[in-house]
């Protein structure tokens, strides 16, 4: 086992952050999606509005690819740990932004279904 030290302890705040912001999107989307047979904002483009409507269900997928975005980072972190302490936290540092990212994005789907 790795040797814990400052680089290492930040890698894990980083990615325990990341799961942290990951959990509160699941249990966001599992209060305020009611499952019904309405279709929803999927994908909202700047340029053009919303552009992909879909079942509300699809929206979990978005917490589920931020989830997996989370564990094959802090995989690659842990493979990469030995041979460079900077690359694993900018990989938690990926992950953390990534998640902020996801929950901004879901939080404007929201807003656009109202």
């Amino acid at each position: 086992m790795a040797k814990l030290n400052f680089h290492s302890l930040w890698v894990y705040v980083l990615h325990g952050l990341a799961l942290v912001f990951n959990l509160l999107i699941w249990i966001w989307l599992f209060f305020y999606l009611k499952p019904s047979s309405e279709t929803w904002p999927l994908h909202y483009n700047i340029y053009f509005g919303i552009d992909q409507l879909g079942p509300a269900t699809r929206l979990y997928w978005i917490a589920w690819w931020g989830f997996i975005t989370v564990l094959m980072n802090f995989f690659l972190s842990s493979l990469y740990a030995r041979t460079d302490y900077r690359l694993p936290i900018y990989l938690g540092i990926i992950s953390l932004l990534a998640q902020v990212i996801l929950g901004i994005s879901l939080v404007l789907l929201f807003i656009n279904h109202i």
